[in-house]
């Protein structure tokens, strides 16, 4: 199973009230760092990392980068969840926006998909609906092909067709009003077989039926219980292991923590440790626990036994460690609130990596390049979407549909045009006006002898 935990970037504002008018304003959360990375991933030599306005990606081991964003195709915004696997990445993005009120409050920009190539991106659509706060923090894909998501404002969602349409979960109360049960609004998830476990602003939720029904823990003072109600993070021991561990925190906006719960029976006894910390991350290498916090990385090789701060000295005590991945090599490399960060296996170096510094396209001349082909947007769509197309300089274009089996649909654009930025629009129809069926098609675009392509995908 391939397994994703939440990077959270801005959550002491999306948890501070049930109340909708006032849910999404930002007045009383310090401005996020620009260079802070959330999120990281690694597969053999390639590495992801995502901030709040670009995912990074080096295929090297980090000697170089190269950065996504609108520009190519990539969501608007920070990078809320990142999980790689065998074959492909998987990113949502979110953005800040103002109303006309002058209110702060954040926006799904999409659910995306490439290849670990990074041949292109396909927007995915977005669980839960579009519309604020509904922003997904996790991702499980389970041998079988479903994908999961926690959706806080979305609540729980299951995909049993590789994204192309959601199953509502919602932990009871069943009727789903995200805005009056904070059991819906959902950060983190874990999936094995027919196990569900869900993580909410209000409790722990536990599926033994795959989401038909459900039972919640919360935290009782002075009982055998989780450490805390806001459930942040959570992840399997190993694949095996019913061990679950858990991050809960106790208030967002006072910065009050309650650490660490851990169950290996199915919620009916808990273990606690490091009561006080803030945790964003698990992972569990070897034998050895790796925990991203508030305070720093820190590490137990002792099954909890004891653990040791492995940054404390090296970086800042204010700084937070968000997310941490491990090489096979045993390379660690973190994603901290001040960047990221890579380190030996013992934690006694550290060195930090600037990726927008190493991007490629910083580092070499530029190339010349007479035209650039965006991603279309929306993607999926129904009924019409945006081509988006570059020109460096005067020439001949023509834009052209053709469906998975190369038979082109309808020609959208020819003619001469100057150098700049335009956007083409297609309704789905062909060259007759009929409308098509459902299904990807692509979109291929041709300046004097060059052309470049990208996949789509309509839904009717």
């Amino acid at each position: 199973m391939y397994r994703l935990v939440i990077g959270f970037l801005l959550i002491s504002t999306l948890g501070v009230s049930a109340g909708a008018s006032s849910l999404f304003e930002t007045a009383r959360v310090p401005r996020i760092d620009s260079s802070a990375i959330y999120k990281v991933a690694l597969q053999g030599q390639k590495i992801w990392a995502g901030s709040t306005s670009h995912l990074f990606y080096s295929s090297d081991a980090g000697l170089s980068w190269k950065r996504y964003d609108t520009l190519n195709g990539f969501g608007r915004g920070a990078v809320s969840c990142l999980m790689v696997t065998d074959s492909s990445i998987w990113s949502a993005t979110y953005f800040d926006t103002t109303d006309f009120t002058g209110r702060h409050f954040y926006m799904h920009s999409g659910f995306f998909k490439s290849d670990t190539a990074m041949s292109g991106w396909v927007n995915m659509g977005h669980p839960g609906g579009i519309y604020p706060g509904n922003i997904t923090y996790d991702m499980v894909l389970t041998p079988s092909g479903d994908i999961w998501t926690a959706n806080w404002w979305g609540s729980l969602r299951r995909s049993t067709n590789g994204g192309s349409s959601w199953t509502l979960y919602a932990p009871p109360p069943p009727l789903f009003i995200p805005s009056e049960n904070a059991t819906q609004r959902i950060f983190c998830t874990a999936v094995r077989d027919s196990i569900v476990w869900a993580g909410s602003e209000e409790g722990l939720h536990l599926s033994i039926d795959s989401g038909a029904t459900w039972t919640t823990f919360t935290h009782i003072s002075g009982h055998n219980s989780i450490t805390g109600n806001r459930i942040i993070t959570m992840a399997w021991r190993s694949e095996l292991s019913p061990e679950l561990w858990v991050a809960s925190w106790t208030d967002f906006d006072t910065s009050q923590v309650s650490g660490v719960s851990v169950t290996s029976n199915h919620g009916q006894s808990w273990q606690t440790y490091l009561a006080g910390y803030g945790i964003w991350r698990f992972l569990f290498y070897n034998q050895d626990i790796f925990i991203a916090s508030d305070s720093g990385l820190i590490m137990s090789s002792d099954n909890g036994g004891k653990f040791v701060n492995l940054t404390q000295g090296f970086l800042p005590e204010s700084t937070t460690v968000f997310d941490v991945a491990i090489t096979t090599d045993s390379i660690i490399w973190i994603g901290t609130s001040l960047g990221l960060y890579r380190g030996n296996y013992a934690g006694t170096t550290w060195e930090k990596i600037d990726p927008l510094a190493l991007d490629a396209r910083s580092e070499a001349p530029p190339r010349p390049v007479t035209f650039e082909l965006g991603q279309n947007y929306p993607n999926p769509f129904n009924p019409q979407t945006t081509i988006p197309v570059a020109l460096a300089r005067a020439g001949g274009i023509r834009i052209e549909i053709y469906d998975i089996l190369g038979r082109r649909q309808k020609q959208v654009a020819s003619g001469n045009y100057p150098p700049g930025q335009y956007r083409f629009s297609w309704d789905g129809t062909d060259d007759r006006g009929h409308n098509l069926a459902s299904g990807v098609y692509f979109y291929k675009l041709t300046v004097g002898d060059k052309n470049s392509s990208r996949a789509m995908i309509l839904l009717r």
